[in-house]
């Protein structure tokens, strides 16, 4: 047992170990048993910790203690050999889950100790991942020997941090992925990280009065996404003004609204992207509410349509391969601004424009501003949008010089205005050949659906309908829970003549 054992390389002993063997204590025994089962055993036992318990246990018992609130203690400064006792362990460790209840569970020298480590290198030398949900500020100088060259992710999450003391921002040195609260020097620090990919910014604790500095941060690295998250739209576009991202392919902005409040202000709105803050070869912008306000009026209300004032400042982007503004209201969007998005971005693969909430003002887009879409962006995969959809005329453009489009497989409506089912379905079908459904709000699923909603509702059924029958030839089996049907008769009779008369064949 034991030649076979040793012919085995390590990593197949890893693998053994950390799919088999699930228990601290049975792993532990493992590396008593033999040399060769030790060092993979321990590999694998001190692969993930949580806390620093599992440190201080590690030393001899005539080093530490309890003192008399019940957190361990030391009795004296370690010595230089259970300084590499330490590290023998803390080398094995990828992520570290550091909470609150841990670090009030050690008494602070301990972590004095850490911080003063006699090492040339960090503290956990091959740290992937650190998890920090802690505020306590006696303990960020750690940050210094955690963060190494190794480090992909950092969650920073703090309650109530006190920015007035900088022991946060001196102690964040180096490390390339940050999530968690900010102020301006810490931006700026940031900003100087080469090898930041991926930032993610939480404004909660964002002071909008004493937050600026008179330097402004600039990201020059290559950032591939960026998140923020504010409690309200003028803290967001408060800390863009402040901020410069010269490379980055991502952008993520979310706000999470009071429940007493709507989920935008329409006078604040029309100012939401702040063009200035980002590079030209972005390529993915989102922007997102999450709120549970109640009162539905605010859905009819024409107040919190969003202008092409507030579009315009994108229009400079045209590298944009997706645009996520599905939260708005675009109904003061008409065909022709629509146009003049469409022509700005001819790489777009995905377009969600105002269809996610219900809103019930009428949109002033018609068929034609899809027809615009379709033409100048011929890289669209899905639309999601809501318009007023009604027969247009086939011979005149922007239809009659659009070419198909065989990539859009969705089509997301929302609640649209449509006159004349079987002549929208025909255009869609002869713009978007491989369309086979369109997607709608079902009026079921509204507390107190208007009339006009449940009409639109029906009216985009029959629409799939004939999608359904010009994508299969009249045939639909069993096999989906519904009864099989084959309205050829209805094909033969009407929807021909209208695909004939309305897809200009």
């Amino acid at each position: 047992m034991y030649l076979c054992l040793e012919l085995l390389p390590p990593e197949i002993l890893l693998q053994i170990f950390f799919i088999e063997i699930w228990y601290s204590a049975t792993l532990a025994s493992l590396a008593r048993t033999c040399q060769i089962l030790k060092e993979p055993a321990l590999d694998v036992l001190w692969k993930e910790i949580e806390g620093f318990k599992p440190l201080i246990a590690c030393l001899p018992e005539h080093v530490t203690k309890t003192d008399i609130r019940g957190r361990l203690a030391l009795k004296r400064p370690l010595l230089n050999e259970e300084w590499r006792l330490i590290v023998r362990y803390t080398q094995r460790v990828r992520p570290l889950t550091v909470r609150f209840a841990h670090l009030c569970n050690i008494d602070d020298r301990i972590i004095q100790a850490f911080i003063s480590a006699p090492s040339s290198t960090s503290l956990f030398p091959n740290l992937c991942r650190l998890d920090w949900r802690g505020e306590q500020e006696c303990f960020f100088p750690l940050f210094r020997t955690l963060f190494g060259p190794t480090i992909t992710s950092a969650m920073l999450n703090f309650t109530a941090p006190s920015f007035s003391e900088p022991a946060l921002v001196v102690s964040l040195a180096a490390f390339p992925t940050f999530i968690g609260v900010l102020n301006a020097q810490l931006l700026l620090r940031l900003a100087s990280l080469s090898s930041l990919k991926y930032l993610s910014l939480n404004l909660w604790m964002y002071d909008i009065n004493h937050t600026r500095s008179g330097c402004t941060p600039i990201y020059s690295s290559p950032i591939e996404e960026v998140d923020v998250c504010a409690p309200s739209l003028p803290s967001l576009t408060h800390c863009l003004r402040n901020v410069r991202f010269l490379s980055c392919q991502s952008l993520n902005l979310c706000i999470i609204c009071s429940e007493d409040l709507p989920p935008y202000d329409p006078v604040d709105i029309q100012d939401f992207i702040v063009s200035e803050c980002l590079p030209p070869n972005l390529e993915k912008l989102c922007f997102k509410f999450v709120h549970s306000y109640s009162e539905e009026d605010i859905y009819a209300d024409p107040s919190f349509a969003l202008g092409f004032a507030a579009v315009a400042p994108i229009l400079s982007f045209s590298h944009l391969k997706r645009i996520d503004l599905d939260l708005i209201c675009n109904s003061a969007i008409d065909d022709i601004s629509l146009k003049k998005m469409a022509q700005s971005w001819p790489q777009l693969e995905f377009f969600f424009f105002g269809s996610a909430a219900r809103w019930l003002v009428p949109p002033s887009l018609t068929f034609v501003g899809p027809a615009h879409l379709i033409h100048h962006c011929p890289l669209l995969h899905k639309i999601k949008m809501p318009f007023t959809a009604h027969p247009v005329d086939v011979n005149n453009a922007p239809f009659s010089n659009t070419n198909l489009n065989e990539k859009i497989c969705e089509l997301f409506v929302g609640i649209s205005p449509i006159v004349d089912s079987a002549a929208v379905a025909c255009q869609l079908h002869k713009l978007m050949p491989k369309l086979t459904a369109v997607s709608f709000y079902d009026s079921n699923d509204a507390e107190d659906p208007v009339a006009s909603f449940i009409q639109c509702g029906a009216d985009w059924s029959i629409v799939n309908i004939f999608l359904a029958e010009f994508t299969t030839g009249g045939k639909k089996t069993q096999g989906t829970g519904a009864a099989s049907w084959s309205p050829s008769w209805w094909y033969s009779s009407y929807t021909r003549s209208h695909y004939i008369a309305y897809a200009g064949l």
